[in-house]
């Protein structure tokens, strides 16, 4: 008897018990043993993991509704909460189709005019800086140089949703759609 990939629902526990049990009543197997033989579901593993570290990174407890984010949040530690902040400048860019153009054409000119980028493709300016820069009632929220370390620091470490998709298998998608904090993981990353 090989192994199994379940999700993590506990009915699975349940029946692995029962299958293991069906299996020595009936002297087919007694090596088999329900945890040694059951397989966590990867991208359950990894939404768990996302969303601990979500809120972990963040004073603004997880959740699946966006607009629990809203709002500007402030951590215990006196900084602002940078999960929250993103979410704010995401929504304050669409906000308005004004806005959301203005933000692709500054990227498109930034580009051409390698405002963004080195030779080495180091990065000289974020075009969201520079966009928040020029747009008045964005401007409060421009983050930090630490602010920004703190979210490539996030993303670093979340960033290993992404690796565990299998997009050849079409898994990305349906993990996004699945699992809300891989969802916010990839929309970020």
């Amino acid at each position: 008897m090989g192994h199994w990939t379940l999700d993590n629902a506990s009915i699975n526990d349940t029946f692995m018990q029962g299958l293991q049990d069906g299996l020595k009543t009936r002297n087919i197997s007694t090596s088999f043993t329900a945890q040694d033989r059951r397989i966590m579901c990867f991208p359950h593993i990894v939404n768990i993991c996302a969303g601990h570290m979500t809120e972990k990174a963040s004073d603004t407890p997880y959740s699946d509704d966006l607009d629990d984010y809203c709002g500007e949040v402030v951590t215990s530690g006196g900084g602002r909460d940078v999960i929250a902040l993103c979410h704010n400048t995401v929504r304050g860019i669409r906000a308005s189709g004004q806005r959301i153009d203005h933000f692709e054409d500054t990227i498109k000119l930034g580009n051409e005019k390698k405002w963004f980028k080195d030779g080495d493709n180091v990065v000289q300016v974020r075009p969201l800086d520079h966009f928040i820069s020029v747009t008045r009632e964005l401007e409060h929220l421009k983050m930090t140089p630490a602010e920004w370390s703190r979210l490539e620091d996030i993303i670093f470490v979340l960033a290993a949703s992404r690796r565990s998709d299998n997009p050849q298998r079409g898994e990305n998608a349906h993990s996004r759609q699945r699992y809300p904090a891989v969802r916010i993981v990839h929309d970020v990353a």
